[in-house]
């Protein structure tokens, strides 16, 4: 079953790795949020490797609301990675950072 959902999803990952080599600014931390969501199921490892590259990038970009998502990614990939401690510390950076905006449908998120 984990080789068709990777199958599926080989192509939207090549795209999107595709477009990475010449996206910048604000498109670059997109796309490497969209590559850690579509890496979550197939590596967790990949998925934070890129989740923390964005948060690095969006964090340069002092843009809060891909930071948030970032950091949801990268709790996303340590809970995955049964590292608990470390995914729920990042759930609470961006809840703060999601209090912070007003976003309340993305706080919820967060503490759920």
């Amino acid at each position: 079953m984990m080789a068709l959902g990777y199958t599926s999803e080989k192509p939207n990952i090549d795209s999107l790795e595709e477009r990475l080599t010449s996206a910048e600014g604000l498109e670059e931390v997109k796309i490497l949020n969209k590559l850690a969501v579509a890496y979550k199921d197939i590596s967790p490892f990949e998925s934070k490797n890129y989740a923390e590259l964005a948060f690095t990038r969006a964090s340069e970009l002092k843009d809060n609301i891909l930071m948030a998502e970032a950091l949801m990614n990268i709790g996303n990939a340590n809970w995955l990675q049964f590292s608990y401690n470390v995914a729920i510390e990042k759930y609470k950076q961006a809840a703060k950072l999601y209090k912070l905006l007003n976003d309340s449908s993305n706080l919820a998120l967060a503490y759920s």
